[in-house]
């Protein structure tokens, strides 16, 4: 049987029922269309619907510990106020957000910062 850890510790994975969750929807979906270089997602069968500071929650409503730490969402978790405020200034002055290594106002800016200048 697998198992999987969540926030009240190890717990076995259901036995195959006749009602599908929406966890296994997505994660059959997701086995179809991609590759299988992807790694982790196997060994972790959730879809995450919602996070929120070092929080998700499934599409079958259980909430656990983001392990991962969003891969991108280290110091502040999910969803932290802060960034929202900052993301949502952006798209009210229509900045671009993805932008590689071209340069913006808002880059010429976060520079300056990393390297002392105001």
């Amino acid at each position: 049987m697998k198992m999987i850890i969540n926030i009240k510790g190890v717990i076995e994975l259901p036995k195959a029922t006749t009602a599908i969750s929406q966890n296994t929807r997505y994660l059959e979906s997701q086995a179809a269309r991609e590759s299988n270089a992807r790694s982790y997602p196997r060994r972790i069968p959730i879809a995450i619907a919602e996070a929120e500071g070092i929080h998700v929650k499934d599409m079958d409503g259980k909430i656990y510990y983001d392990c991962l730490a969003g891969a991108g969402t280290l110091a502040l978790g999910h969803n932290h106020p802060v960034v929202i405020e900052a993301i949502r200034e952006l798209l009210d002055h229509k900045r671009p957000l993805h932008t590689l290594d071209l340069t913006t106002p808002v880059h010429v800016a976060y520079a300056g910062l990393q390297h002392g200048h105001s």
